[in-house]
């Protein structure tokens, strides 16, 4: 069983143009299938595809279709279906990541 503390890796890497995600999760053996989120925030919910584990790592081509999306994650999905502990978030070549802070109004 792979370890709770560490969760499974995930890299972004673009060459000429294509814009691929590779995980894997290292000693995951009761892994099946992987969810791909992306979304617009640091929290990415919009499924996007399913990647069925056939090795130790997976790859997914992301499309133009996806432009809108900076941020992306993969759930791991045990032989029941079950989700499994998320990737880190991945964030896309040419998207800024930008902290929002509120600011505190006072009434005076």
């Amino acid at each position: 069983m792979p370890s709770k503390l560490r969760p499974p890796d995930l890299v972004m890497k673009t060459e000429d143009l294509t814009t691929t995600l590779y995980y894997s999760w290292n000693g995951a053996t009761e892994v099946a299938a992987y969810h791909i989120y992306a979304g617009t925030t640091s929290d990415p919910r919009m499924l996007i595809d399913v990647q069925k584990k056939t090795g130790f790592e997976e790859s997914t081509e992301i499309t133009d279709s996806l432009g809108n999306y900076c941020f992306f994650r993969v759930t791991p999905l045990d032989k029941l279906g079950n989700p499994m502990q998320s990737s880190n978030v991945a964030l896309a070549p040419g998207c800024s990541y930008h902290l929002y802070f509120p600011l505190a109004l006072q009434n005076e």
